[in-house]
């Protein structure tokens, strides 16, 4: 019987006559005996229910711990064909060669790993771990997804700093920092210092279209991004591409002695919402924040509560350069820029930040401004125009007015020169000068030798196109000595083919003719008279020659008539009257007349 059932045993084995299938036996109970162990072969240990478990090699059911993970990564090497297979990036826990190291959360857990899975940091505290990653430097991605699920994770992640945070430092050169867009860094509420500051740094970086804001009730005091120069310089380092919300200060360039400066840095696509003070210089005396580019940069006010007093403040020192730059929404009391008188050569270009709305304040020198609000600005001495050889400039110069002036050029209909004082001028239209005042006109001849003259030439062309000076209107110098100076006026006119002085005047005579043989003269008179002309066409009578009076002559008062010897005889159709002495004791007045045919003196008194 007993051979009988030993023989009956083997037939159930495998490879036996009547060999026994594992899995058409009935169902198990719900006990361990059979369970394999260390030592031996057996069952499964019955399943815990849980997706996330894998069975360890102790028999217990667990997540797959980091370590694990990181020391069973598979390397391809050379060309390998991959063929239905699923890479899958989960939880932010494999290794990602893209960055040197990977910020993410799990949970409420925050990790630092390198590129090949090592782990940096991780801890509940999120500026411990960032900061463990900074300090190795490289290409670092603060990830804005978190969750278990790689088809369906949440949307963004909350760094939010400890109540005791006091800010990230970049320590080594050439590190980028990616806030990936969902990546919310949280200040602690009422937080007194910066986020994030790149110290006496070159070539670092900030990107990612993340986020900052205060946890809480903001109290703006903080400030998002330092860029800052104790001694070494902070210089060619970039800050873009991140959305900073409710600070005190969005960026702040800080130097903090004479020897620190900030220069060859960008800063572009940065939008700033409900903030106090948007871009601020910080320069220590003879520190120097110079050449840096500022572009895109989008400073939003809430008009409904206007938070902000400044836009972009207190610009200084040399070749900062603003393109496409926006202080939007500002209130009438808000400065949206201010240039202090110690900047030079600073560039405005496009954007909002001239005083569209808020205030606009520039003291600098050589500042240039082309945007919708100031048109196109230099200082004065700063636009030039090159020659075609570009071997000289000209270069516009401005006198000190004291308020806006609009220079109008005309409308021109054609090709034009402009007048300028130093060079002879030809004009081709008709000028007007028109102001009421006196004076419309001053023609100054800087010397002041004796005979020198200043006057206008009125020209035209004779017959044989040839410009000649028809007439000529001047001034000349009688005598420059100080305190005699006398001055005379001339006209001269051409005549037959010669010029002629038609028209002198100066004190006490006027001398007229072409011949200059008309001399009026004033010699005599004690007050102004009045010489009265008559309304015909006649000649003066004279006082030394013969006058002939054509029409009667009417005195109104006596004549008197000088007593002289006797005349010749008066031409013919002519009696000539006279007075003459008929003896010591008598003159008498006599007439030479025509009687029967002969003149003869005829006495009538």
């Amino acid at each position: 019987m007993k051979a009988s059932i030993g023989l009956h045993a083997s037939t159930h084995k495998s490879g036996g006559t009547d060999a026994i299938k594992l899995d058409e036996l009935a169902a198990p109970t719900d006990i361990s005996t059979l369970n394999a162990s260390t030592s031996a072969h057996g069952l499964l240990k019955k399943l815990d229910n849980n997706v996330n478990h894998f069975l360890d090699g102790q028999g217990n059911y667990n997540l797959i711990p980091d370590a694990a993970l990181s020391s069973n990564i598979v390397t391809l090497t050379g060309n390998q064909v991959l063929t239905t297979k699923t890479i899958d990036i989960k939880d932010n826990i494999l290794a990602n060669r893209n960055y040197s190291s990977i910020v993410f959360k799990s949970g409420s857990t925050y990790y630092a790993k390198k590129f090949d899975g090592t782990l940096i940091s991780s801890g509940s505290v999120p500026e411990t771990v960032i900061q463990a990653a900074l300090n190795l430097g490289g290409y670092i991605l603060i990830a804005g997804t978190s969750g278990s699920s790689a088809v369906s994770p949440t949307p963004s992640v909350d760094y939010t700093f400890s109540g005791a945070f006091a800010g990230l430092d970049f320590v080594t050169d050439g590190t980028t920092l990616e806030i990936q867009q969902g990546a919310n860094l949280v200040a602690p509420s009422g937080h007194p210092s910066y986020v994030i500051r790149m110290l006496d740094t070159y070539y670092d970086q900030i990107t990612g279209f993340g986020n900052m804001y205060e946890a809480g009730t903001p109290q703006r005091l903080w400030t998002g991004i330092r860029v800052e120069s104790n001694a070494g310089g902070s210089a060619v380092n970039t800050v873009e591409n991140i959305n900073i919300s409710g600070p005190g200060t969005a960026l702040e360039l800080k130097t903090n002695n004479s020897s620190a400066f900030i220069e060859g840095c960008i800063f572009r696509n940065i939008t700033v919402d409900l903030f106090v003070k948007g871009v601020v210089f910080n320069g220590a005396v003879g520190g120097e924040i110079h050449h840096n580019s500022f572009a895109d940069i989008n400073l939003e006010n809430n008009l409904s509560t206007p938070f902000a007093t400044d836009g972009f403040k207190d610009i200084d020192f040399e070749g900062n350069i603003f393109v496409n730059c926006n202080a939007w929404d500002f209130t009438a009391g808000a400065s949206e820029c201010n240039i202090k008188s110690t900047a030079t050569a600073t560039t405005i270009i496009g954007g909002q930040m001239t005083g569209r709305l808020g205030t606009f304040t520039d003291l600098g020198v050589g500042t240039i401004i082309l945007d919708f609000k100031k048109g196109a600005k230099f200082d004065s001495g700063k636009l030039s125009i090159s020659n075609p050889a570009k071997t000289f400039n000209t270069i516009l110069v401005n006198s000190a007015i004291t308020a806006n002036r609009n220079l109008t050029i005309p409308l021109l209909t054609g090709d034009d020169t402009m007048a300028v004082l130093n060079l002879a001028q030809t004009f081709l239209q008709p000028i007007t000068i028109k102001k009421d005042v006196s004076v419309l006109e001053t023609l100054f001849r800087d010397t002041n030798v004796v005979t020198n003259d200043v006057g206008l030439n009125y020209n035209a062309k004779n017959s044989v196109d040839t410009q000649k000076t028809y007439i000529n209107a001047y001034s000349y110098l009688l005598n420059t000595t100080s305190g005699s100076e006398e001055g005379a006026y001339g006209i001269d006119a051409l005549v037959a083919g010669v010029t002629k002085t038609l028209l002198w005047l100066q004190a006490g005579t006027l001398i007229f003719g072409p011949l200059q043989r008309a001399n009026l003269k004033e010699a005599g008179l004690t007050a102004s008279r009045d010489f009265t002309f008559p309304d015909v066409t006649t000649k003066l009578a004279g006082v030394a020659f013969s006058n002939i009076f054509s029409v009667s002559q009417q005195f109104d008062d006596f004549v008197d008539r000088k007593v002289i010897t006797a005349p010749a005889s008066p031409a013919s159709g002519y009696n000539r009257i006279y007075s003459k002495a008929v003896d010591a004791n008598n003159d008498g007045l006599f007439v030479k007349e025509k009687v029967n045919g002969a003149v003869v003196e005829v006495q009538y008194a």
